[in-house]
């Protein structure tokens, strides 16, 4: 996954660009965490416990969007896909839903973290 910070030096405003496929990411962080350095905590906290075996997997429910996270990866998600199970596979909706939920390694997650917190510091 890659990704791109950005901050507006006018308006203090941070814009997160995530590569084709991962777009939801960007908004997570954007919409769910921002400058929250507590939630930042609490997820790092979840990644080390999952990466020593202590922890099977962690939910981070946003208001928007939520994270499911587990010792292999991670899978971001619009919070409205999960009433939306019912939609036919082949539906006008999953053009949206491709770009509404995305799967990433949890060390690449921890990665974007890491580089997110350093960013906004």
């Amino acid at each position: 996954m890659e990704y791109q910070f950005i901050k507006n030096s006018l308006t203090g405003d941070y814009h997160v660009r995530c590569s084709m496929g991962h777009e939801i990411v960007g908004r997570w962080l954007l919409d769910e965490v921002r400058t929250d350095q507590e939630k930042l905590n609490q997820l790092f906290d979840y990644i080390t416990r999952l990466k020593l075996g202590s922890l099977l997997e962690a939910e981070f429910e946003g208001k928007e969007i939520s994270i499911s996270l587990s010792r292999d990866d991670v899978i971001v998600q619009e919070n409205v896909l999960s009433h939306e199970q019912d939609q036919d596979e082949y539906s006008e909706f999953n053009l949206y839903e491709s770009e509404s939920t995305a799967c990433c390694g949890l060390e690449d997650f921890e990665e974007l973290l890491h580089s997110w917190r350093e960013f906004i510091s």
